[in-house]
């Protein structure tokens, strides 16, 4: 049996709270996997990661993108433009983390093109209970298949409900 290939996964959240539950969280999980945690703290930050505009001048491609919606100055729907209208960018699947379960918010980004869109979690277990449903992600990208069709929007706090389009 090989070994799991490595996961990358770009968190852009202003909440520096958020960012450490949720590296604790992976580094449960990365003990059988080989995870790599990228943090930008705002939508700028992590597009320079994304397109090598960073000091380094390598470009970031991670498995994943994890993406908070409520951000100082721009905010995840415009992460989400700026993406649609860059190419190079539109083949990252996105994760949407909000603490706003609005339908209006879940409408407009999954019309944006986020992937899927879920409820911050609130404590620990709702970050265990976010790697569990990362994993799928992870699954994927040792298959490389495609994305799962499907929206999940689910309370990161316990048990939610899954809801598909």
């Amino acid at each position: 049996m090989s070994s799991p290939k490595a996961v990358s996964i770009l968190l852009i959240d202003d909440n520096d709270g958020d960012a450490m539950l949720f590296r604790e969280a992976i580094e449960v999980e990365g003990e059988s996997r080989s995870i790599t945690l990228h943090v930008a703290s705002s939508v700028d930050g992590g597009i320079s990661l994304l397109t090598g505009a960073g000091t380094s001048g390598v470009r970031l491609q991670p498995t994943i993108i994890l993406l908070d919606l409520h951000m100082p100055g721009k905010d995840g729907k415009d992460f989400l433009r700026y993406r649609s209208e860059n190419p190079e960018l539109a083949r990252f699947r996105v994760v949407m983390l909000s603490s706003s379960t609005r339908q209006v918010d879940v409408d407009d980004c999954l019309r944006l093109g986020a992937g899927h869109y879920r409820a911050k979690p609130k404590d620990w277990t709702g970050y265990q209970a976010l790697t569990v449903f990362l994993r799928q992600f992870w699954d994927e990208a040792e298959k490389t298949a495609p994305t799962p069709a499907g929206v999940t929007i689910k309370n990161g706090d316990g048990p939610g409900s899954d809801y598909d389009d």
